[in-house]
Order: structure tokens, then sequence, then C-alpha cells
């Protein structure tokens, strides 16, 4: 999706901290998902793509869009031009590194 899309270079933030640290290496993954961590850790290495952690709380555009998306039936794809109208702010905010917390109820 990475490269089909065009993207050179492309940073995904998590807020679970153990999927971050399985990831980029920090952890052996258990092994009944060792298959699946490998395969990922290609796809990050032949993309170029940056592994962080955030928090949840923090993590503002991501809550939006995943409540959202319970009330759609098809993929969507989003970038900085297409996000709802609730998430726009949060990702301008975000942009800014201006703190966010707290805006969106849990």
């Amino acid at each position: 999706m990475v490269s089909f899309n065009g993207y050179d270079r492309v940073i995904l933030e998590f807020d679970s901290k153990l999927v971050v640290d399985k990831l980029n290496i920090i952890y052996a993954p258990p092994w009944n998902i060792k298959d699946i961590i490998r395969e990922a850790h290609q796809c990050i290495h032949e993309h170029n793509i940056i592994i962080k952690h955030c928090f949840r709380e923090e993590n503002n555009v991501a809550y939006v869009l995943a409540k959202w998306s319970h009330d759609i039936q098809e993929a969507l794809i989003f970038n900085q031009m297409n996000l709802t109208k609730q998430a726009i702010g949060h990702y301008r905010l975000d942009k800014m590194q201006v703190p966010n917390q707290g805006s969106c109820p849990q």
C-alpha cells in the first residue's frame, strides 16, 4: 500500500508500546506471531517506515477516524487533504505539536 500510493517516507504511530517494541525489535515476539512480525519487519525495511509510540490520550486523529469508521461500509485511505471535519482539527494541532489531550471522549 505504501509504495503503491507513492509514499517514500512513512511514520506509523501506535498507542500500544508493546506493538512498537515488537516492530522495532526491542523484544522478541511470542512464537505464535513470529511469522507476522517477520513479515511486518520486511515491509518496514523495504519501504523505510518509521515506527513510533504515541500515548492513547494524544492520539485523537486515530480515535476520531476509528469511531467514524464504524458508520461506513467501504474501505478508505485518508491523508491530510481528505480527513473528516472532526479529525482535521486534531490533525492540525498534532502537526503543530500542540498538546491536545482530553478533547476526545473516551
